[in-house]
């Protein structure tokens, strides 16, 4: 079954705040409660202008822009945020709310950089094999997107598995294959080919060299890219 959203962008007014950002306070009662969020780069702590989409709530389900939002919220849940900012790491996190309370969350995204590198979590595979798993997708199109916002760079695609003991050429090909996937889905999707590089790093570097949960070993077999 695939399910689809439509986000209609929401453009209230913004106000300028004191360190340069852009409040968009869209409260029904600006002296209530509510849920304030904060979009900071995470080297300087200045406010980011950000393109945010929210899910999860429905009266706040929508795509705003500014660098501090504040919204009402009359039912307790979970949101799920989306982070895009030119220049800047994409961030997507998942956040508890509750009703008519006051919360606060700050979101550090980090500024693009040479040599800078970012995890990309769920982007999973079936078992020894480059095949993606169905749920890899959206993150896939987050990828993507990111590289469309931010058309300067070229990034290299790293592949890293899951096994113990030293590498393998069984881990280290699976590796390769892995980030050529990736790569490919890319191209495919509209991304300059010149713009990719790809490299497999087997099981060399683990994030839990001594992985003793299936989280950890999900943890290792992982794709990172780096900004070139």
């Amino acid at each position: 079954m695939e399910v689809n959203f439509n986000f209609e962008p929401i453009t209230g007014e913004l106000q300028e705040t004191s360190e340069g950002g852009k409040l968009m306070d869209l409260r029904t009662d600006k002296n209530e409660a509510g849920l304030s969020i904060l979009v900071r780069d995470y080297e300087t702590g200045k406010p980011v202008i950000s393109n945010l989409t929210l899910s999860g709530i429905k009266d706040i389900t929508a795509a705003y822009q500014g660098s501090d939002f504040r919204f009402s919220i009359d039912k307790s849940g979970k949101v799920q945020l989306k982070i895009d900012a030119e220049g800047y790491f994409f961030v997507d996190r998942e956040e508890p709310v509750s009703a008519n309370t006051e919360t606060e969350i700050v979101i550090w995204i980090e500024p693009l950089g040479e040599g800078k590198s970012m995890q990309i979590d769920e982007i999973e595979f079936y078992p020894g094999s480059s095949e993606f798993l169905q749920s890899a997708e959206p993150k896939l199109r987050r990828l993507k997107d990111f590289l469309a916002l931010n058309a300067g760079i070229k990034i290299e695609i790293q592949g890293h598995v899951h096994s113990n003991g030293e590498n393998t050429f069984e881990a280290q090909k699976l590796s390769e294959a892995r980030a050529k996937r990736v790569a490919h889905y890319l191209i495919e999707n509209g991304i300059d080919k010149t713009r990719l590089t790809t490299v497999g790093y087997g099981n060399t570097m683990p994030i839990f060299p001594n992985a003793k949960f299936a989280s950890e070993e999900q943890s290792n077999r992982r794709v990172e890219i780096k900004v070139l």
